[in-house]
């Protein structure tokens, strides 16, 4: 890992896609893999490797350099954990996975995991990997070494986490999976949001599409905009990319967007606080 010990937090982005994943040269510069966020935390006494979600693109975490590693799922749903059965770091020895995600509908999270990652569907459980594999009920509040993770519902169809995590002043939400429209879910988040660093926030949908998709759980750049204006967010940053729009269509709605601070988030990108 490389030496950013003057620096709170580093984050990779892996999976940018909401849905599904999908791939063709018009997918390239944006990302076709599903959600998958790579944190990267270290105080010059301690370092952490925390995973916000584990789409398609967890697959391509394979060379970090960590003995334990901590994964944080917003909610079960497919296209959030597809990755999890291909994670490299899973089957290797001496190694420790710790899987957070909320118990929803009194199914706890090592519940939902096996329920879809287990025979016939798949040949072992998680647990089965080499590696030694916690899976845990995520809290409203925890800690993972120096960094404090908060967490609040989402508005979304079976639910949804959002997250916000703190590391040496610096503060970093990501709201996935979030549907606008809830005034009292909205003042909720803004203050949950309150003067972070940099919110990712659920951008799936244009204005001129997103009554076709209400309901669907998912919300749009302008609502992003007034969240990060409310909250006071520093930057803002656009996810969950709709399969729909490719990279022409993200980069003229770009263009729109950056000029207020914002833009959609790229596969491969890294950002740093």
């Amino acid at each position: 890992m490389e030496d950013f010990s003057d620096i709170s937090l580093r984050l990779e982005v892996y999976g940018t896609r909401g849905s599904n994943s999908i791939f063709s040269d018009e997918f390239t510069k944006y990302g076709g893999s599903t959600s998958c966020y790579l944190i990267e935390t270290n105080d010059g006494n301690r370092k952490e490797a925390i995973i916000l979600d584990a789409g398609t693109g967890l697959y391509k975490i394979n060379d970090i350099d960590y003995d334990e590693i901590t994964i944080l799922l917003s909610h079960s749903h497919l296209d959030h954990i597809l990755g999890l059965p291909v994670f490299p770091y899973l089957s290797k020895e001496n190694k420790k996975v710790n899987i957070y995600l909320a118990k929803r509908n009194g199914v706890s999270a090592k519940e939902q995991i096996d329920g879809l990652i287990s025979e016939p569907y798949w040949p072992c459980r998680i647990s089965d990997y080499k590696a030694k594999v916690g899976i845990f009920d995520m809290p409203e509040s925890f800690d993972i070494g120096g960094v404090h993770v908060d967490t609040m519902e989402s508005n979304h169809p079976g639910g949804s986490s959002i997250i916000r995590l703190g590391f040496r002043g610096s503060n970093f939400v990501y709201a996935t999976d979030y549907e606008h429209g809830d005034v009292s879910k909205e003042k909720e988040l803004a203050a949950f949001a309150k003067g972070a660093d940099l919110l990712f926030y659920d951008a799936q949908y244009f204005e001129d599409e997103y009554l076709k998709y209400k309901g669907y759980g998912h919300s749009t750049p302008e609502e992003g905009i007034r969240l990060k204006e409310e909250s006071g967010a520093k930057e803002l940053v656009f996810i969950h990319h709709s399969p729909a729009h490719n990279d022409l269509c993200l980069y003229e709605a770009e263009r729109k967007y950056i000029q207020k601070g914002a833009h959609f988030a790229r596969e491969g990108e890294v950002l740093y606080l």
